[in-house]
Formats: C-alpha cells, sequence, structure tokens
C-alpha cells in the first residue's frame, strides 16, 4: 500500500559517487523526500546487450535504513533494452524484500539510461 520512487545520478564516465534521492508515499497519499543519505543502492547483478555488450544494472538492493527496510528488485524479463534514438533498458521488476523482519512483494518498474551507445553516436 506504499510506493516508493528512487533516482539515481551517475557520471557517464562512472567517475564520482552516484547521487540518490527518492519520495516515499504513505497509504493516505502523503510523501516525503528522501536524500542520499537515506538511500542506499548496491547494484547485485546486470544484463549484458546483445547490440553492444552494454552492462545495465537490472538487479539492485536498496536498502532505506530510517525506515528499517531493504528492497531486492530483479526483471521480470532479462531483455527489456529498447534500442531506438536514445537506448535504454525499461521495464517491469520483481521487489521482494523486508522491513522491521517482515516479509513484503511487490511488483515495479525501472528505467535505465545513458549505458549504451545510442544511434545518434
Amino acid at each position: 500500500g506504499r510506493e516508493l520512487i528512487v533516482l539515481q545520478l551517475h557520471r557517464r564516465d562512472g567517475s564520482g559517487e552516484p547521487v540518490n534521492s527518492g519520495l516515499w508515499i504513505e497509504k493516505d497519499g502523503s510523501a516525503r523526500s528522501l536524500g542520499r543519505d537515506e538511500l542506499i543502492i548496491a547494484e547485485t547483478g546486470d544484463w549484458i546487450s546483445p547490440v553492444d555488450g552494454a552492462h545495465y544494472p537490472t538487479r539492485c538492493r536498496i536498502r532505506l535504513p530510517g525506515e528499517r527496510m531493504e528492497l531486492n528488485i530483479a526483471p521480470l524479463l532479462a531483455n527489456q533494452e529498447i534500442n531506438q534514438s536514445l537506448r535504454a533498458w525499461s521495464g517491469a521488476v520483481a521487489v521482494d524484500g523486508s522491513r522491521d523482519g517482515m516479509a513484503m512483494h511487490g511488483s515495479g518498474y525501472v528505467e535505465l539510461s545513458g549505458y549504451g551507445r545510442s544511434k545518434r553516436n
């Protein structure tokens, strides 16, 4: 009954620390912003594009220490790459995890861009 929106920005060359932010939405519709220290995102697996070998981090673990929550994100289908003028991996994911030791299950949508070469490059 709750929703989580997570955003991670990183430099194309991979240097520096990624910037994490998010939005936590309660059942009643109230929302609060999550800052970089409130979200910990760790890649746990990737999918490799047959187009150019780009690695998309399609599996991850998201921790929200303040909410005592840990979520594992996994794609429903491995190949959800969009190979148009803007390359991206975009699609449905399964969410499993726990909050305060209680099991949680859900679904979501992930969009990953900036990993493969676009047709314009």
